[in-house]
């Protein structure tokens, strides 16, 4: 019986809240490196995209394009899984998207 309360408890345990996030929408430059934003991760991505209240399409594996989370049209978010930081966030600014990076602990 106590084997089970335990475990029962373990579960319901509150996970360790992470820092929270800052969000950068490029359409220039890049994310990552010194100095700038990282990118972001495809669990991220999710939840920047519950956070807006936008629509999120999904992943894509586009290797022309810039890696990591994107805005279209300033309502729907993708996830790029197989794309190239030398393409920066140009390579989605032509087609009405943003590149989303973020700053750790809310703050640059």
């Amino acid at each position: 019986a106590a084997g089970r309360h335990s475990a029962r408890g373990a579960a319901g345990a509150a996970a360790p809240l992470a820092a929270p996030l800052r969000y950068v929408l490029l359409g220039t430059g890049s994310c990552g490196g010194p100095g700038k934003p990282r990118l972001l991760s495809r669990e991220e991505c999710t939840q920047y995209a519950r956070g807006e209240r936008l629509e999120h399409i999904g992943s894509t594996r586009e290797p022309a394009e810039f890696p990591g989370c994107v805005v279209w049209s300033g309502k729907h978010v993708e996830f790029n899984e197989e794309g190239d930081r030398e393409a920066g966030c140009g390579s989605v600014q032509r087609n009405r998207g943003r590149c989303v990076c973020a700053h750790e602990g809310g703050v640059a």
